[in-house]
């Protein structure tokens, strides 16, 4: 029996990909171990897998250092700060764990470097669209120019712009020289593959699907059914069609945006007295029932939502989208 070890971004959008998988392996008769905080572990113990409970408490790794639009510039830098951080304690856990192999998230770059250094065989399991070279030399580009502006925000950063401010550049390259990897720049970190890739999608969601090897391996969307505490009115949604609104896990803080549908699909705003033709036109539009997950804006400030509106800060999702 094989023991795995799965280490994604402690993050329900870069675990929840991973559950089916874990309990597949289980299934098979695999022993699986996370390594994550706390806060995952009824997930976890849902598929059979362990948790090794981990604490991820660096300066750097926090969700909302910068607006959502930078999020994809900072993050590698914010997760090699992290690495740096809980690398020497991380590594303790794995080696008294003795894995047969890794699993780690494309976004987790400690997972990564956890592998390189122990010879570990991993697998990488990317959240969302993957990258090769056929894909032209646009994306490439891009990505030299957004780590020539990264790094030119850090050097012109003032302390106060972030809590505890840290030196990115000098812990890349302590990270490089403690551990003897190579150079961490955007590029390095999105063109990275292993001998097998997990990307939850189907090829033909995948832009030039085609040109990937076998090595990435397209199974689809991996998601499991959620265990949801609360009771969650889904009969609401049988009576009229559903519109489901959700800006995902991370940036969802966007009260002004949530008001903008409030206004856009209250069913007050059906057609009214003196429209004309448009009045006509909306009366036969269909009654929306809509469902709004909020996530971390501030209910309080949105306000009361229109009568058709479903709001909740988190929603069963699957079961939502099975009437949406």
């Amino acid at each position: 029996m094989a023991r795995a070890m799965i280490l994604p971004l402690p993050a329900s959008g870069h675990v929840n990909p991973t559950l089916p998988v874990a309990r597949e392996l289980v299934a098979r008769g695999e022993e699986v171990i996370y390594c994550l905080p706390d806060q995952f572990k009824p997930s976890i113990q849902a598929t059979g897998a362990a948790l090794l409970p981990f604490t991820i408490t660096g300066r750097a790794f926090r969700w909302s250092p910068v607006p959502c639009a930078d999020l994809l510039l900072w993050l590698p830098l914010h997760t090699a700060v992290t690495s740096l951080e809980i690398l020497p304690h991380l590594l303790e856990r794995v080696r008294a764990a003795q894995p047969d192999y890794l699993i780690y998230d494309a976004w987790c770059l400690w997972g990564r470097l956890v592998a390189r250094i122990l010879h570990l065989p991993a697998i990488r399991c990317q959240p969302t669209f993957v990258m090769n070279e056929q894909l032209g030399p646009t994306f490439w580009t891009m990505l030299e120019q957004a780590d020539r502006l990264a790094m030119s925000r850090v050097s012109q950063a003032q302390p106060s712009e972030f809590e505890q401010q840290v030196n990115f550049a000098a812990a890349l390259e302590e990270l490089r020289s403690t551990y003897n990897v190579p150079v961490i720049d955007l590029k390095s970190f999105f063109d990275h593959a292993e001998a097998l890739n997990l990307v939850p999608i189907p090829r033909a969601f995948q832009p030039d699907g085609q040109t990937f090897a076998d090595r990435f391996q397209f199974v689809g969307p991996s998601l499991l059914p959620q265990e949801q505490g609360t009771n969650f009115p889904l009969d609401r949604l049988k009576q009229q069609p559903t519109l489901y609104i959700s800006l995902g896990t991370v940036c969802n803080d966007e009260e002004a945006f949530y008001k903008m549908c409030f206004a856009a699909f209250a069913e007050g705003r059906r057609a009214g007295a003196g429209e004309g033709s448009r009045a006509g036109e909306q009366a036969h539009q269909p009654h929306w029932q809509v469902v709004l997950a909020s996530g971390k804006s501030d209910l309080s400030v949105l306000g009361s939502p229109p009568e058709n509106f479903l709001v909740r800060p988190r929603v069963p999702q699957l079961e939502v989208l099975q009437h949406s």
